[in-house]
């Protein structure tokens, strides 16, 4: 099990700058051999861990369960977080369930506890049978295609990468492993009580669906899963063309054109839609609680096709519909910005990779000599034209003019300045994204590289007359951007016509 956690780690090239990882450890069976296989993985793999226990105060033994994992930890060698949450108080002033102030709350620690202790990463437990019950519930919930893709091995989300490395291996591996490699583990008494509906569905619902109609029902819904988030991806591409031909923002709303919108197909209204809606959301990653049910999708839709000027609805989230004649008006108290903040900067590793998941890319930097970008690129003198406003995501600097000085990587603030290659005089930042028709929604998360104080490159995109290369350049900093953010990907890939 141990070499498929390496092989894991291996096909996912875009954490591969993750160098701190916080395990969610709550001392059950799947969690525990989550710390045990991180702990024998981080050596060769060249992570630090933390492993952090979350106690929701609950129940009577929680407290002593903290302490197990706290021991279990140091006899691992790895440093130890306990958090405790009010649960019952956050459920009482919400109106939330049990379950889910439970999980909001957790979700909102680990990650408050990972920027605490330095980690660019948390490692959760979920399994394949966690994967099946996932699906399961979100079909009798009601649910689009999008939500039957159930959750993802990685995802960025709060300047983070959310990792679930054993979401291939079934529970029954895990008990086998812990039992061969002597891994202790408490159960967790509340896992047999039928109040709670997952319980319900794990305990009842699944071993009907077995016993009754199909053995293999869970290996059905995780190859369900599986299918539908490859499919889910090409249809994903196309919503977003529509999104951007028929949305825009004013303000905190974004508003539909509805004659636009009218001549989209039913499947891809129902997907711009779920755009609009999820893009805010700042939900934790596939919380269930904000996997928005079709109801609601299909609630905004037929308010646009056939709801009448001055109509409106109410959803979940604090989100406000309105009609008003030819555009639909979608209103949310919280814009959802990065919970970093606009503007927040995280430092360069030069040379080395910089995970950046809040601003959705991997920057790799490296010294290179001359002779290498002489190979690659043709010399620019500082007067020349220079390059084209749409420049690919490999930009070269002279690192002998730079001075070895810190760079960084951080989204817009209010008063960028840029002064783009081959111009003469500096521009508002804002003025080159208009000129350069970026649209609005990509501007607030377009990741920037700076030197503390100008804009060396808009990643991707442009960038600064700033220290380039010429032929008296002797040393050269290379910087090469690979994407996480799908949707900027994708808008370059279609503004520089890569892939077509």
């Amino acid at each position: 099990m141990l070499d498929r956690l390496l092989n894991w780690f291996a096909q996912h090239p875009e954490i591969g700058g993750v160098r701190r990882i916080l395990a969610a450890v709550s001392g059950g069976v799947d969690s525990m051999v989550l710390l045990d296989l991180l702990a024998r993985a981080r050596d060769r793999l060249g992570f630090t861990l933390v492993a952090c226990h979350i106690d929701h105060g609950l129940r009577p033994e929680s407290a002593e369960e903290q302490g197990f994992v706290r021991s279990r930890a140091e006899a691992l060698g790895v440093e130890f977080a306990g958090v405790e949450v009010d649960v019952k108080r956050r459920a009482d002033a919400t109106g939330e369930s049990i379950q889910m102030a439970a999980r909001a709350l957790r979700y909102e620690a680990l990650a408050e506890q990972a920027r605490k202790v330095g980690a660019d990463a948390v490692a959760l437990a979920h399994h394949a049978d966690d994967q099946a019950e996932t699906v399961l519930m979100r079909i009798l919930r009601g649910t689009s295609t999008a939500g039957l893709g159930g959750m993802a091995e990685v995802r960025p989300w709060a300047g983070l990468w959310w990792l679930r490395p054993l979401l291939g291996t079934w529970k029954q591996e895990l008990r086998t492993y812990a039992r061969e490699k002597g891994v202790p583990y408490r159960e967790d008494p509340s896992n047999q009580s039928n109040r709670y509906w997952r319980n319900r569905i794990r305990r009842e619902l699944m071993p009907l669906l077995e016993s009754s109609y199909q053995p293999r029902i869970r290996e059905h819904l995780v190859q369900l899963a599986s299918l539908a988030r490859d499919d889910e991806e090409l249809l994903r591409e196309m919503a977003l063309r529509a999104f951007e031909e028929c949305t825009s923002v004013r303000g905190a709303s974004r508003v539909v054109d509805l004659e636009k919108f009218g001549s989209l197909p039913v499947a891809l209204q129902r997907r711009v839609i779920t755009l609009i809606l999820y893009y805010p959301s700042g939900g934790a990653p596939e919380n269930d609680s904000v996997c928005w049910d079709s109801v609601h999708v299909e609630t905004v839709r037929r308010l646009a096709a056939t709801g009448r000027t001055g109509g409106r609805a109410d959803l979940p989230g604090g989100w406000q519909v309105r009609r008003e004649y030819g555009e639909l008006i979608l209103v949310r108290a919280d814009t959802g910005r990065p919970a970093e903040g606009p503007g927040a900067a995280t430092r360069l590793a030069v040379p080395g990779r910089t995970s950046c998941p809040a601003f959705g890319v991997v920057i790799d930097a490296a010294l290179v000599p001359i002779s290498e970008a002489k190979r690659r690129i043709r010399i620019e003198m500082e007067d020349s034209s220079g390059v084209k406003p749409s420049t690919p995501s490999v930009v070269y600097f002279d690192w002998g003019e730079m001075e070895g000085r810190p760079l960084f990587v951080r989204t817009r603030r209010s008063g960028d300045r840029f002064e783009p290659f081959g111009l003469g005089g500096r521009k508002k930042l804002k003025e080159v994204w208009i000129d350069d028709k970026i649209p609005h929604r990509l501007r607030d998360r377009w990741p920037l590289v700076t030197d503390g104080e100008d804009v060396l490159w808009i990643v991707g995109w442009r960038r600064s007359r700033k220290w380039p290369v010429t032929a008296q350049t002797e040393s050269v900093l290379r910087l090469e951007a690979v994407w996480t953010d799908e949707e900027i990907r994708r808008w370059l890939d279609r503004r520089l016509g890569r892939g077509q």
